[in-house]
């Protein structure tokens, strides 16, 4: 399938974002899934997975209700349950998108560098998008919510609210 492949690959572990050093780092994959290891200016450090697609292994084996809390995370990244101690935090976000977007940019130039290994520069951006920002996610009963969006939906109740 095209375009439905990640990078694994990792150049630099760390980044510094906003004048905070983080460090990201790759530790497994699985069905569409990826689990990364955090660790956050203070040193705090935990494992979060992200989800970018729903494998045949998710539609094929698991009840409705499991499925839909997988769709519900999709492009949100979330706190392992091991460490669910909160959501991540909206600066350490940014920081992991920035880290991607960098990471992707030298893989792909990497890559293109070398067609006659890696083939032609056109195929290998059909093959390996850049990635989309990645949201932190709120569990509330019945799924995942994006934060931004949870901001959304709760600004005009508390809009109507002021005005009342």
């Amino acid at each position: 399938m095209r375009g439905t492949h990640t990078m694994s690959y990792v150049t630099d572990n760390s980044i510094t974002y906003n004048g905070a050093r983080y460090w990201f780092k790759w530790k497994c994959g699985f069905a569409g899934g990826t689990d990364y290891e955090i660790r956050e200016p203070s040193g705090e450090t935990y494992t979060a997975s992200l989800q970018t697609i729903i494998s045949e292994y998710w539609r094929e084996g698991w009840s409705q209700d499991a499925l839909a809390e997988i769709e519900s995370r999709l492009g949100l990244l979330v706190r392992s349950v091991c460490d669910n101690a909160g959501q991540v935090r909206p600066e350490t976000i940014d920081a992991f998108n920035a880290w991607l977007d960098r990471e992707h940019a030298a893989m792909m130039a990497y890559m293109i560098n070398q067609p006659e290994r890696y083939g032609d520069a056109d195929e290998l951006r059909a093959e390996f998008p850049a990635p989309e920002n990645v949201a932190a996610g709120h569990w509330a009963s019945g799924g995942w919510t994006p934060v931004n969006a949870m901001a959304r939906a709760i600004l005009p109740a508390e809009m109507s609210k002021a005005n009342g």
